[in-house]
Formats: C-alpha cells, sequence, structure tokens
C-alpha cells in the first residue's frame, strides 16, 4: 500500500469514525456477551457433571460393601481370593480421585469411566464437607490399600475394611447427597447469571442502535452545508492554480538544470525542464519510473544504494541534511548510445530535496546538471598534478646516483626488457609459456640486483612485483598466454618508467653539476663504492650487521664486455652472503662470534685470467636443512635426496626455484639468485667453485680468462 493510500484512508477513517466506533462497539458488545454466555453454559456443563459425580460418592461406597462381602464370602467358603480384586481396586481409584478433584480441581473418571473435568469447590461450607468426607475415608482407604497391597487377599484384611464400610456407608451417602445439592444450587446461579448477561447486551445494543441513527442524520444536515462551500472554494483555487502552472512552465522551459519530481516509488511527475531531455538524452520522461530508467547506466553496488538513498529521503524521521550527504549520484559518470549506435559519456550531478506538505514528504524534487566539462578539467589537472609527482619522485630516486652509472644502469636494464620481450614473442610462436618462466625470472632477478646496487629503490619495487607476477606462474601446472597479462603490464610499467629516467637524466646531470658533484672517480673505485654501499642498506634491511673487505680490487682489468656480468655475478654473490649466511647479531655473539660479519671480495689477475672470491663468516650451508628443503619441494624422488652426497646437497643451491627462504621478499626468496651466478659464469667460459664449513662460513671462487 502507497503512502498516498494509507494517508487517503486515514482521511477517510476521520471522517466516518463516529459510525465505526459504533458499529465497532456493537460488535464488541455482541462478542462479550457470547463470549460470558459461552464461558457461563461450560461452567454451567461442569457443574451438571459435579452433581452427578457428589451423588456417585455414597454409591461408591454401597460399590465397596458389596464387593467385600463377595471377597468375605469367597474367602470363607474357599473360593478364589481374588474375586472381586479388580472392582475393589477401581472403585477405590475413582473414589480417591473424585475425592481429590472435588478439593483442588482437575480430572477424575466420569460416569463412563471416561476423564472428566471438575472445577475446585470454592464454597466454604463445600470444602468443610469434603474435609469431613476426607477424614471419614482415611481409615477405610487404609484397609483396602491393605487388601490391594497384599499378594493374596484374607479374611484378617477383609473382615475390618467390611465392618468399617457398613458402619461409614450411609454417613457418606448423606454426605454425597448433601454435596450434590450444593452443586445444584451453583448450577441454578450460572443460569441466572447467563439471562442477566444477555439481558444487558440487548439493551445496550439498542441504545447504540438509536444513537447511530441520530449521528447520522444530524451530520447528512451539516455535510450538506459543507459541500456548498467548498465548491465555491475550489473554484477560487482553480484560477490560482492555473496562473501557478503558467509560471511553472516558463521556468521549466527556461532553467539550464534537469527539474523534475518524484514519488516515493520513483515515479516521475507529468512536468520536468526542457533541458532535461537534452542532458539525459531521450524524448519520453514524463511518467516513467526514475529507478528503471537510470539502471542501464548504473553498476549493481550504485544502483543499490541509490535504492537506499531515496528510502532514507522519505523517512520523516531523518534530517534531510544528514541524509543529503550520502547522494550516491553525487557525479555518476554516464554512457549514452546515439542514434548512430556510437557511445557519449558524460559525468551528471543530481541533487535530491524533499517536497513537504504539512509535515509530510510528498515527494523529491531532482535536478541534475551536466559536469562533464567541470570533471574532465579535474581529471586533466589531477593527471598533471601526478605527472610532476612522479616526476619529482622520480628525480629525488635518482639524484644519489651519478650520471654515467644512471646511464649504464638504464642502458642495462633495457637490454633486460628487450631480452623478456623477445622471450615472449617465442613463447608466443611455440606456446611453450612454461618453459618461458624460468628464463624471464633470471632477467629480472639480474635487473633487480643492479637496481640495489645503486639504491634505487624505485626500480627495486617494480622488479619485485614483476617478480611476484612470475612467481604465481610458477606455482601454476599449465601456463596459457592470457596468464601473461599481469607480466606484460609490470613490464610496460617498468619499460615507461625507464624512459621517464632518460628524459630526467639531463636534468639530473645539471642538478648534480650545481652541487659540484661530477668529479670523475677511477672505474674501480666507483665499484667497490657501490656494492659496500648496497652491500650496507643490504644489511640493515635483512636485520645483519656486516661490512665488506675488498682485497686487490684490479677491476679496471676486466674486459669491457664482461665488466656487467663480473658487476652482476659479485652483486649477487654479496647479497646472497648476507641474505643466507651472515647471523643476527645475538645468534653470532651466541656462537663466540663478531656482532658484525664480514664478506671479503678479493680479486686476483693471474697468468690466465682474473679470479674473484666472495667469503663469509657465517654459518656456512646447513646440509640438513638443504636436504629437508629438497623433501619438500618435491622435485627429486625421496630415495634419491638421502642417497646425495654433501656436494650433491650443496649443488641443489644453484637449481631453479630452489630456496631455503620461508617467504619471498625483496631481500631474498625467490630461488633463482645462485643460478643466475652460474649460468652468467659460464656464459663467459669461466669455471665456479665452492667450499663451506658448517658455522664457520662459505666461499664461492668464480675464475674468468682474459
Amino acid at each position: 500500500m502507497s503512502q498516498a493510500s494509507i494517508s487517503n484512508f486515514f482521511s477517510e477513517f476521520k471522517k466516518y469514525r463516529i459510525i465505526i466506533l459504533s458499529v465497532f462497539a456493537f460488535l464488541v458488545i455482541d462478542i462479550v456477551v457470547m463470549v460470558i454466555n459461552v464461558q457461563h453454559a461450560k461452567e454451567r456443563s461442569q457443574l451438571a457433571q459435579s452433581v452427578s459425580l457428589g451423588g456417585r460418592q455414597g454409591m461408591l461406597t454401597e460399590h465397596m460393601k458389596q464387593i467385600l462381602q463377595q471377597m468375605q464370602v469367597a474367602l470363607a467358603s474357599g473360593g478364589d481370593p481374588n474375586v472381586g480384586l479388580d472392582g475393589l481396586k477401581l472403585t477405590h481409584d475413582v473414589f480417591e480421585g473424585s475425592l481429590m478433584a472435588f478439593k483442588k480441581g482437575g480430572q477424575t473418571m466420569g460416569s463412563d469411566l471416561k476423564p472428566v473435568y471438575v472445577p475446585k469447590i470454592e464454597n466454604p461450607k463445600g470444602q468443610a464437607l469434603l474435609g469431613q468426607m476426607e477424614q471419614m475415608w482415611q481409615p477405610l482407604k487404609h484397609d483396602i490399600e491393605a487388601i490391594l497391597a497384599a499378594d493374596v487377599p484374607t479374611l484378617e484384611l477383609v473382615d475390618p475394611a467390611l465392618a468399617k464400610v457398613r458402619e461409614l456407608s450411609p454417613a457418606f451417602g448423606g454426605m454425597g447427597a448433601g454435596l450434590g445439592n450444593m452443586l445444584t444450587q451453583r448450577t441454578e446461579m450460572k443460569t441466572m447469571q447467563m439471562r442477566n448477561t444477555q439481558m444487558i447486551g440487548l439493551v445496550l445494543a439498542a441504545l447504540n442502535f438509536l444513537f447511530i441513527n441520530i449521528y447520522v442524520i444530524r451530520n447528512l444536515r451539516k455535510a450538506d452545508r459543507e459541500v456548498r462551500d467548498y465548491a465555491d472554494r475550489v473554484q477560487d483555487y482553480a484560477n490560482e492554480v492555473v496562473n501557478a502552472k503558467k509560471e511553472a512552465d516558463q521556468i521549466l522551459e527556461t532553467v539550464g538544470d534537469g527539474l523534475f519530481v518524484i514519488s516515493a516509488e520513483g515515479e516521475i511527475g507529468a512536468q520536468h525542464s526542457a533541458s532535461l531531455n537534452k542532458i539525459l538524452m531521450t524524448d519520453r520522461i514524463a511518467g516513467r519510473n526514475f529507478k528503471r530508467m537510470i539502471r542501464p547506466y548504473l553498476d549493481d553496488k550504485t544502483f543499490g544504494m541509490l535504492e537506499d538513498y531515496i528510502a532514507l529521503m522519505f523517512k520523516a524521521s531523518l534530517k534531510e541534511k544528514m541524509v543529503k550527504s550520502h547522494n550516491p549520484l553525487d557525479c555518476v559518470e554516464f554512457h549514452f548510445e546515439t542514434p548512430n549506435k556510437d557511445f557519449v559519456t558524460k559525468y551528471l550531478a543530481f541533487s535530491f530535496s524533499r517536497i513537504v506538505e504539512h509535515g509530510e514528504i510528498k515527494g523529491l524534487l531532482v535536478s541534475v546538471s551536466d559536469a562533464t566539462s567541470k570533471v574532465q578539467l579535474e581529471k586533466q589537472l589531477i593527471a598533471s598534478q601526478e605527472k610532476t609527482r612522479k616526476q619529482m619522485d622520480m628525480l629525488f630516486g635518482l639524484i644519489h646516483v651519478g650520471p654515467q652509472m644512471l646511464k649504464e644502469f638504464i642502458d642495462s636494464a633495457q637490454i633486460h626488457i628487450v631480452t623478456i620481450n623477445g622471450l615472449l614473442k617465442k613463447a608466443e610462436q611455440s606456446r611453450d609459456y612454461k618453459a618461458t618462466v624460468e628464463p624471464i625470472f633470471r632477467e629480472m632477478h639480474t635487473l633487480k640486483g643492479n637496481a640495489s646496487v645503486l639504491e634505487l629503490a624505485l626500480y627495486v619495487e617494480m622488479a619485485h612485483r614483476f617478480e611476484d607476477e612470475l612467481s604465481r606462474l610458477r606455482e601454476k601446472d599449465v601456463v596459457a598466454g592470457e596468464d601473461f597479462i599481469g607480466v606484460t603490464l609490470r613490464l610496460d610499467e617498468l619499460g615507461q618508467s625507464l624512459n621517464d629516467s632518460i628524459e630526467l637524466l639531463e636534468q639530473l646531470s645539471r642538478l648534480q653539476d650545481a652541487f659540484g658533484n661530477t668529479t670523475s672517480k677511477p672505474s674501480d673505485k666507483i665499484f667497490v663504492e657501490s656494492i659496500a654501499r648496497m652491500a650496507n642498506k643490504f644489511a640493515e634491511e635483512v636485520g645483519v650487521k656486516a661490512r665488506i673487505a675488498f682485497e686487490g680490487a684490479q677491476f679496471d682489468s676486466i674486459k669491457p664486455q664482461h665488466y656487467q656480468t663480473v658487476s652482476d655475478v659479485l652483486t649477487q654473490l654479496v647479497r646472497n652472503a648476507i641474505a643466507h649466511g651472515i647471523e643476527k647479531p645475538t645468534e653470532r655473539l651466541s656462537r663466540n662470534k663478531p656482532e658484525i660479519g664480514t664478506v671479503h671480495v678479493y680479486t686476483e689477475l693471474g697468468e690466465h685470467g682474473i679470479e674473484f672470491r666472495v667469503r663469509d663468516d657465517g654459518r656456512g650451508l646447513d646440509l640438513e636443512k638443504i636436504r629437508n628443503r629438497a623433501r619438500e619441494l618435491g622435485k627429486h624422488p625421496q630415495n634419491e635426496i638421502e642417497r646425495m652426497s654433501s656436494a650433491e646437497l650443496a649443488s641443489l643451491i644453484f637449481t631453479s626455484g630452489f630456496t631455503t627462504s620461508g617467504e619471498a621478499t625483496e631481500a631474498a626468496g625467490r630461488g633463482v639468485g645462485m643460478g643466475i651466478v652460474r649460468e652468467r659464469v659460464r656464459a663467459l667460459g669461466g669455471r665456479m667453485q665452492m667450499r663451506f664449513v658448517k658455522g664457520k662460513g662459505c666461499e664461492f671462487k668464480i675464475s674468468l680468462p682474459h
């Protein structure tokens, strides 16, 4: 039922409330009289049964006497001792049950041995009579229950009971008759009450009928006078409405915003502003349901919020200002289809205001304006601000790196991106996407290591997110082309960021010139300082204390084409030593080691080439931990893992995807670092050796030819 229908109902009720209430009173009188008569009839019926049961008490004692006489004769003549025993028990139970029902109210056996309800006798005389009857019954009850309890009745039990029943039977008969007379009087009183109730009901109904007739005649005369007055007022009001409509039509034709009215059900009123058709790009609006009209343009969440919002706007108990602050259509994107099947995007702002008459919310005035130009300007401003912010963040993230080193990093990173793109194209041709994951992983891990050396946090984070995408592909048994969508997006993001860095490189050079930071450094010193800086920052990130000690430092002897590979390899080995080798300070102190761990980087130029060694004084390799991790990964049969030698177990750290870290972080846990190191060393024709002592440390030796 609508709110208007409810309002009309209450209006009509007020008009005819006297008649309605009078009819209602008539019905109430009839119902009350009926209910009272039904109750009296029920009580009268129960009393009639009680009269019969009261007289029955005297007859029951006579019946007991007859049964006991039969039992006495049978026992004296040697007959069946149990003759009449069942009848005696039944008579005992009926007498006892009736006596308790009269005294307290409740059920007992009727004349047909079916349960009947007996009301409690409230009369003091009746209660006194029942008390005497119960007092006389107790000795007799005791003797009868003794007979019923015996295995075989005897004359010693039957004779005393028979003597007592003979003695008390006349008294019980008199008491039963007295009880019946008392109940008969109550029955007659109930009958009188029924007659009185019916008489009162008839009198009240007659008075009510007389009142209705007098009221109706008086009000009919009054209504005639009011109708004539009302007709005159209606004519005056009609003239005012015509004039007001003319003014409203002029406003609706000229106003720029869309204006219309909706009901609680969402129905749009007959009038609306001319601009509304243009804004909503539709011809027919009046009479349509507002919510259904805009439903195709809104998502489920926004539409649900709109329905709730309109319902709240029609709740008079809620303040309008508070509800309006939750308007879900404050500014919403709409896509309208044109006659040419094209789409036009608009941003529309809706505003809702209550229409209140006499304290009642009649509808909502809705205004809608086209905010497309405003939103587009805001988006352009936000995009410009965001671009400026990113450029500033990038500038400050790169300012600590020398232009030459930054250019080398960007060139190297772009080579990695080109390589990854090549791998993706190759996978698209061969359809072997699963095999492409690991090579891409290695390229990105190397790029991340180079960024970490230069403390380029932006690129470390972007590379880490790229690895997260690849980690999800690693876990899948089957990898399809669409699974690489996330990888491609991350790669584009990284490539765009590198392009932005190139644009800023010239600005960075001028900025560093202004601070006098352009003094050239020997390449070996630059190399040493960059790795040391990376190591110190990395150690802080993983929560250990470590220092880097360089010996030899003959990096100028490295071939130019090998320089980047050597840089990548040494960076990864130093990171690996800090992440997996150097213990926490507390652990080192507990093992009688210095609190600060040391990573030695040796460089030695020999006759056949150059040799690098990276050695730490950390925990070394825990072969049992490696064995357990191999069991967990399940890449090797269990019996093969159990038979592995120390060298075979140690070599597992070079397997792609093998890591002893619990989870992947920017520090460790991908299981690709050591595999990259070995592959890149072999690609240069070099050799890689490893030796370790558990609890003492680990050393990696790399030999490269000239």
